[in-house]
């Protein structure tokens, strides 16, 4: 994906998360949205969702929602 320049570092974060955090993404939304915000700047969100409440990040450089 070139126009999202950061799209192979954040599969690489993934893929650690899955080898090394149990039951990931479970549990981990918050975790994940503030250690990304540290790592790439991204704008953290939150709210409800069916089974309590989530976090996510946002690109406004390119209007992404990174989840």
């Amino acid at each position: 994906m070139d126009e999202v320049p950061y799209y192979n570092r954040l599969m690489e974060i993934r893929e650690l998360a899955e080898r090394t955090a149990e039951d990931y993404p479970q549990r981990y939304c918050m975790c994940m949205t503030r250690f990304l915000n540290k790592v790439f700047g991204f704008e953290e969100l939150a709210g409800l969702c069916l089974w309590g409440t989530h976090s996510w990040n946002y690109d406004s450089e390119r209007d992404l929602y990174i989840d």
